[in-house]
């Protein structure tokens, strides 16, 4: 029987290929997008848990923030880790502090090899405990005791020392101190909040400031990120009951907040100042995974659709097979194991498509994602359910309700189903409403998205190089370098900034005149040198900019935003002029309000100081920011190259355009925005394949009725709108079902930004004309083959 089965229903595919394509081909696409989704979506959500003690390992996150204005870091005070260790021996395990000097990256060279290394970290020894890091050479509980240690990839020992054996070998950082290579890591897996290729002691740090950094030892600046193991038995509510007595102790800014951030919801939860490096958002997760169940829906109507549609062309076989003595149950059988099969094939289909689009999708969403059969088990499961899920929903209909006809009935010709059906013309709606839907959702995640790349940031970006130049030689000569290349008129201006302008910032502590003793404000900070506003092109709202014109400017001037007037209660601009922050420093300036930030971020109050020089010390400026001339762009980057060798000899030069970093901003939203294409293409492709079938069946289950039309006089035109009117009235009931749903759900998604698009009704008119075309297009042909063929072949038609 079970072979019996089999042939039928290879036979039935067989004959019917057109629909056996349809059904099979269109499920795989809605399986293979479900499929790439579950890996990304498991692949997002497994940070961070290879970590054998991830349950009991958080983040510190500070908190000074003031009437909403302030800071929310991911960093902390370097004394807070081993002061934390010290008060609460009986809570924590261990602590670990990592630590990059603040700085884009560090010069490290190795015989005639200079690299500027941007992840470089100084972390505490018992770093091996806490995190899940492995050594393949080296001593993990030695590796970092001695100050001067150094533990690097094996990628990074490769690029130093080719196949030789790294440890014990000597390099040295920024030309004047040396490290010791105690160990090479094992390959840290991709799945981490945060990625290093060098790790060195953080006793080094005492050796590179013999005298201490300002800042070094208090709980004020707050430079280090800060991980701590609690014992077990410790839970998180424990630990942060005891932070307000602790900051109450330690702490001189007493509106300052701890709690701590478990490490395993650092990727998908945490958007604070000052991350190690950007996280995802688990939002997209849930756009993603929502949009993939739709595109399922869709290809599962269609199959349910088509397989009722034609199931009730097999009324005659199911008589014949009742009458010769085939029970309900068999039959049964049957039109679920048909459907299981298609379903099946439909998956193995998707499977093989897999790996040859993979890299596609991770180049889209930025992932490193794989797929084996043995390590996603659980997405080959997944898809098995579903699988088998759409399988028995698309074959219920026909295995119950056709089974339960009475052969002599049907066999009469009183058992035929009329080609209209509520079931189906609703899943049709449901599958243009969805449609629909997604396709407002991705123009409007595409005009948001142009939106926030031609809004105007408050100053220029175009053409400006941004130059790492923290402890170089350039460093310490800026002005120097700085006239060098002004003297090429290839170059337009040129100053220093603390951090990537519309991207980074830092914040400070700042008193007026006004405030007691205690009281303190912490605000966003930007250090500069001098023709800061005139080479980003920033307006002076109120008073002058820095100027070399003014000697006391380099020591005690600072520039505010309009925002920040107000906030410190100065009412306008005209009205901070003068007035005094922090003691001695005197606002000789305002500036037109700029996003020195995000646009997912509001405009918040800004002081702008000029970089102060003090003993000893690196300036505090990191960036070199340079305007070429719009003239010659490649001469004034040859100009930079020249220079920079005169300055610095053979260290690399290392630079970005302003502009292209600002775009890396957005590339979740970039990712968002062409993943959401991609799938709302597939959900037309799914749903015109699904319409096709349709119409082809309707158009064969009319045959009929077309060569009589024809045959008392109608037109093909008239034909046409015969076969697209119930078609074209499904779609413009799914139009006002989805119009409303698009509305609430874009606007939803657009208030998560401070600067977004309005409504546009525009683009709801353009979804719905080309649902619209998109089903024309798609009934034309069946309706064209119908109303051309000859009426007399059509009469004779069975």
């Amino acid at each position: 029987m079970l072979k019996n089965y089999l042939v039928v229903a290879f036979r039935h595919l067989n004959k019917y290929r057109v629909f056996s394509f349809i059904n099979i081909f269109g499920l795989a696409l809605g399986l293979l997008c479900c499929a790439l989704v579950l890996l990304y979506v498991s692949y997002e959500i497994s940070y961070d848990q290879y970590h054998k003690n991830a349950h009991r390992l958080y983040r510190v996150i500070e908190n000074m923030k003031i009437n909403g204005v302030g800071e929310e870091s991911a960093s902390a005070p370097n004394k807070l880790g081993p002061t934390l260790m010290n008060d609460f021996p009986d809570r924590i395990e261990h602590t670990v502090r990592f630590f990059n000097m603040q700085v884009p990256q560090i010069a490290i060279e190795y015989g005639d090899k200079t690299f500027n290394e941007k992840q470089f970290f100084f972390v505490d020894s018992s770093v091996f405990k806490v995190f899940s890091w492995t050594l393949a050479e080296g001593d993990a509980e030695k590796a970092l005791l001695e100050p001067n240690s150094l533990v690097m990839t094996q990628e990074s020992a490769l690029r130093y020392f080719g196949n030789e054996s790294a440890l014990g070998k000597i390099v040295r950082m920024e030309g004047k101190i040396d490290l010791k290579v105690t160990g090479v890591l094992n390959p840290v897996p991709n799945n981490s909040h945060f990625h290093f290729d060098l790790l060195s002691s953080f006793s080094t740090t005492r050796v590179i400031y013999p005298k201490g950094m300002p800042g070094y030892d208090n709980f004020y600046w707050n430079p280090s990120w800060t991980y701590v193991l609690l014992k077990n038995g410790v839970t998180k509510e424990d630990m942060e009951a005891a932070f307000p007595q602790f900051v109450k102790k330690y702490f001189k800014k007493k509106f300052v907040n701890l709690w701590l951030q478990p490490i395993t919801d650092i990727h998908l939860h945490s958007n604070y100042d000052f991350e190690i490096e950007a996280n995802s958002d688990v939002s997209h997760l849930y756009i993603f995974s929502v949009i993939a169940f739709l595109i399922l829906v869709i290809a599962g109507v269609n199959f349910v659709n088509l397989s009722t549609a034609r199931a009730g062309m097999r009324m005659k076989e199911v008589a014949m097979r009742k009458a010769v003595g085939a029970s309900r149950s068999q039959l049964i059988q049957q039109f679920l194991g048909e459907s299981l099969i298609i379903s099946f094939l439909a998956a193995i289909t998707a499977l093989s498509l897999i790996e040859p689009i993979l890299p596609f999708f991770c180049n889209i969403v930025g992932a490193s994602l794989t797929f084996s059969f043995i390590d996603n088990a659980s997405v080959i499961t997944a898809l098995v359910g579903i699988t088998m899920c759409i399988g028995i929903l698309a074959g219920i209909y026909p295995a119950l309700f056709l089974s339960k006809f009475e052969p002599v009935r049907v066999l009469k010709g009183f058992g035929n189903l009329s080609y209209r059906s509520v079931f189906r013309e609703v899943l049709v709606v449901v599958q243009f409403s969805v449609s629909i839907l997604l396709i407002i959702g991705t123009l409007t995640a595409n005009k948001q998205l142009g939106f926030m790349r031609k809004t105007h940031l408050g100053f220029d970006k175009d053409l400006i190089v941004m130059i790492p130049m923290q402890r170089t030689a350039v460093a310490h000569r800026f002005e120097e370098f700085r006239n060098a290349l002004k003297r090429d008129a290839r170059i337009e201006q040129v100053t220093a900034v603390e951090d990537v302008m519309g991207w980074k910032y830092q914040t400070g502590g700042y008193k007026t005149e006004t405030m007691g003793d205690d009281e303190v404000l912490q605000l966003p900070r930007l250090i500069v040198e001098y023709d800061f506003t005139e080479t980003f092109g920033i307006p002076m709202v109120a008073g002058r900019s820095f100027s070399r014109d003014f000697p006391t400017d380099a020591k005690k001037a600072v520039l505010v935003n309009e925002m920040a007037a107000r906030f410190l209660g100065w009412h306008s601009a005209e009205g901070a002029l003068n007035k005094k922050l922090n003691g001695n420093s005197e606002v000789i300036g305002v500036v037109k309000d700029f996003n020195f930030t995000s646009l997912r971020q509001g405009i918040s109050p800004l002081v702008i100081e000029f970089s102060k020089r003090m003993p000893g010390m690196w300036p505090f400026v990191k960036y070199s920011a340079v305007k070429l001339s719009p003239q010659n762009i490649d001469g004034g980057l040859e100009v930079l190259r020249t220079t920079w060798k005169e300055f610095c000899g053979n260290a690399p030069l290392e630079f970005f355009f302003l502009d292209e970093s600002l775009e890396k901003m957005y590339r979740a939203e970039n990712a968002l925005s062409q993943i959401s294409s991609v799938l709302a293409g597939l959900t037309i492709i799914i749903a015109s394949m699904g319409l096709f079938g349709l119409a082809a069946f309707m158009a064969e289950r009319r045959t009929k009725e077309i060569g009589v039309r024809k045959v008392l006089g109608s037109s093909a035109s008239g034909i046409l709108f015969l076969l697209s009117r119930d078609f074209l009235r499904l779609i413009g009931i799914s139009t006002l079902i989805a119009w409303p749903l698009a509305y609430y759900v874009t606007n939803y998604w657009l208030d998560g930004f401070a600067y977004r698009i309005e409504t546009q009704p525009f683009l709801y008119i353009i979804s719905a004309a080309l649902a619209v075309a998109v089903a024309l297009c798609t009934i034309s042909f069946q309706a064209l083959k119908a109303a051309t063929a000859n009426p007399v072949e059509s009469l004779k038609y069975e």
